[in-house]
Order: C-alpha cells, then sequence, then structure tokens
C-alpha cells in the first residue's frame, strides 16, 4: 500500500509539472514558451473572441484599474489589448505581474501600450496580493491552471474579502479538441520564433532545430496544462469553499467557441448589491 501511494504522489507531481512553472528554467526556454504561446493565441483569434466579454464585465463592474497575475513576459497581456483595442475600446490601466517576471521582455512588450499598460519588475505572488499599485480588479490570462486549489482559494477569496472583481481567461479547456486551434498555429510561430526574436537568438534557433529542447518542453507543457485545466465543477468548488463576506458576489463561467473548433473559458466574479446567485 506505501509503494502505491507513493507512486501515486510521485505521479501527481509529473502530471503538474511545467517547465514554465520551474524556478530553474532557463531563461531562453521560458522565453520561448510564453512567445509561441502568445503567438498562436492571437492567431486563433481567441482575445478576439474574448475582449467583448472582457470589455462588458469591466463596464458592469465599474472598473478603473486592474492588476494582472501570471504576465510572464507581457506576451499575451499585449495580445489581450490589441484585441480589445481592435473592437474600438480602451481598457483601464493594467498593471502586469509575474512571480518569476521576464523583467526585460516585458518592459519592451509594455512599451506597445506604454498609456494603458505598466510592468511591475519585482516578484509578486498570487498567494499573498499586494494592496499596491491601486485596483478594483485582478485579472490571469492563460494561466490560472497553474495554480493549485489551494491557491487558487487563497487568491479567490482575498479578492472576495476586499471586494475586488476578478476576471480569469484560459485559451481552451481540458479537451485535445479545445486545444486544437492552439497547437495549428503553435507550429508556424514555433519554427519562425527563433528568427524573429530580439533576446537570445542563437540558443533559440539552436534548441529548436538542432537540440529540439524547446518543442519538447512546449508540447509538455501544453499536454500538462490541458491536464490541469478547471472546468466549471472545479470553479464551481473553489466558490463553495470561500468563506463567507458581508458584501454579495456574482459568480459566472462561461465557455465560447474559437476558430477551428476550438473553446476558450472565462470565470469572473464581482460584488454585487444584492445577491443574485452564480451562474455555475
Amino acid at each position: 500500500m506505501a509503494i502505491v501511494v507513493g507512486m501515486t504522489s510521485v505521479l501527481k507531481k509529473i502530471l503538474t509539472f511545467e517547465f514554465n512553472d520551474w524556478p530553474k528554467c532557463p531563461t531562453f526556454i521560458r522565453e520561448s514558451i510564453l512567445e509561441v504561446l502568445g503567438k498562436a493565441i492571437r492567431d486563433a483569434g481567441v482575445y478576439d473572441v474574448l475582449a467583448p466579454m472582457f470589455i462588458q464585465f469591466c463596464s458592469d463592474a465599474k472598473v478603473t484599474g486592474i492588476l494582472e497575475f501570471g504576465a510572464g513576459s507581457g506576451e499575451s497581456t499585449v495580445i489581450f489589448l490589441d484585441a480589445i483595442c481592435r473592437s474600438d475600446h480602451t481598457p483601464p490601466r493594467i498593471y502586469v505581474s509575474d512571480l518569476y517576471p521576464l523583467t526585460m521582455v516585458m518592459q519592451k512588450n509594455c512599451e506597445q501600450h506604454s498609456g494603458l499598460l505598466t510592468p511591475i519588475r519585482h516578484s509578486v505572488d498570487l498567494r499573498y496580493p499586494p494592496e499596491t499599485p491601486t485596483h478594483d480588479m485582478r485579472m490571469v490570462l492563460s494561466a490560472f491552471h497553474h495554480f493549485d486549489p489551494d491557491v487558487a482559494r487563497l487568491f479567490l477569496a482575498d479578492a472576495k474579502r476586499r471586494g475586488i472583481a476578478v476576471f480569469i481567461a484560459e485559451p481552451f479547456i481540458g479537451s485535445i479538441k479545445a486545444f486544437f486551434p492552439l497547437f495549428i498555429h503553435g507550429f508556424p510561430n514555433l519554427a519562425r520564433n527563433g528568427m524573429l526574436s530580439s533576446k537570445k537568438r542563437v540558443l533559440k534557433l539552436l534548441f529548436t532545430f538542432f537540440v529540439p529542447l524547446i518543442p519538447m518542453c512546449l508540447l509538455w507543457d501544453g499536454l500538462v496544462s490541458m491536464i490541469r485545466m478547471y472546468d466549471k465543477r472545479g470553479f464551481a468548488d473553489l466558490v463553495a469553499s470561500l468563506p463567507e463576506t458581508e458584501t454579495a458576489y456574482r459568480w459566472q463561467y462561461r465557455e465560447v467557441q474559437v476558430p477551428l473548433g476550438g473553446t476558450a473559458a472565462v470565470f469572473s466574479g464581482r460584488p454585487v448589491s444584492v445577491d443574485v446567485g452564480s451562474d455555475l
């Protein structure tokens, strides 16, 4: 029995390991994963579908400032903001943060929307959300599945206790079909990423084509992400376990179709004056 328990524990650790989460992951690999993923999301049109939902949510919640967690290099944030701006809307200012911020790349990416994006250069842990910079919404793009239920629960409970809105978007749900658009668009972006990258170009080319470490890391992280994705029941379990507060909240979970048969998901919550229940 002890052997079975031990093997189960090891298997669980293996199936929740992603290179992008690994503190010792070489920077050029983490950058490559984020660059390829961001461009695949862009080309798959995922954020074009999610942008109207974000705009409506910000309006309903009367959002004035947003703190983003798990932003990595800010690549996905810029692509998301591009989609919002294409719809002729200007979002509130977004403060971009990560536990392992790729500071130089993040700064460069944020300069593409310098009036709307502000990078936070120091490490920001989602388990201990800061009060500053001032914000009334917290956002996680394409990264919430990286957090185990205990951490995710802490994050949601703190937001609820402080009366802060939450917007979480994932580019696919936990199925091969939902992942297919990113898989298809990932190949061409992987092939040209090394040439287009402004940093560590030689390393990225070498470990893409001659020693295919980057493709292997990307594929592994994608498959593990698919396993780790929260579904409607997973979010409902998180919400059900949150402590009661004086402020009523409305929680919603929605799945939307994206081109090539994919499915993206949005989970959100906002304080309301009257408890109208949750769509979970």
